[in-house]
């Protein structure tokens, strides 16, 4: 009976260690704090539409995650970080400038150090004699590692507007 009972004693204990002891702590974040998050993920957002409206692929480049996990979408195609820089490469070859205008953005803060910025707005850019203007809907996953915030996921979409023409 005595060793039964310390049987199901160290039973119950590893059963309790797995379920509190073994989870992660949830982080508590004070108004203050997740303020100031919010407020660096929207300057580094900032940062981050100026250098790809001045077609900076080196600059733009410089703020996504160089990591194996880092995954990036447009228009459904995904492109790891070695991908992702080629291909911003040869868009901004391609294009002179581009403006962006986010007529919507939200900062989420999920932790100390992850925040989710979404957006939708619009993509004005050169295209030969034409000028192309895209609807976007963005969401990027920003990361802090190693004391520095970058972009570890994002994805856009963007579908050109079409100009409705009235016939009389």
């Amino acid at each position: 009976m005595r060793k039964s009972t310390c049987s199901l004693t160290i039973v119950f204990a590893i059963i309790m260690l797995w379920f509190t002891a073994c989870q992660p702590k949830p982080v508590e974040m004070t108004l203050e704090q997740k303020a100031a998050v919010a407020d660096t993920i929207s300057m580094l957002m900032n940062q981050l539409i100026a250098s790809a409206e001045a077609t900076d692929p080196v600059e733009t480049g410089a703020m996504l995650l160089m990591d194996s996990t880092s995954m990036f979408f447009i228009n459904g195609i995904p492109y790891s970080h070695s991908e992702m820089l080629t291909k911003l490469d040869s868009n901004y070859t391609a294009m002179e400038w581009q403006k962006i205008n986010f007529e919507f953005s939200q900062v989420y803060v999920l932790s100390p150090d992850a925040a989710l910025w979404v957006g939708y707005g619009t993509n004005v850019f050169p295209l030969g004699d034409a000028e192309v203007s895209c609807n976007l809907a963005n969401t990027f996953l920003w990361q802090k590692k190693h004391g520095q915030w970058r972009v570890s996921h994002f994805h856009e979409s963007g579908v050109p507007v079409v100009s409705e023409e009235v016939e009389d």
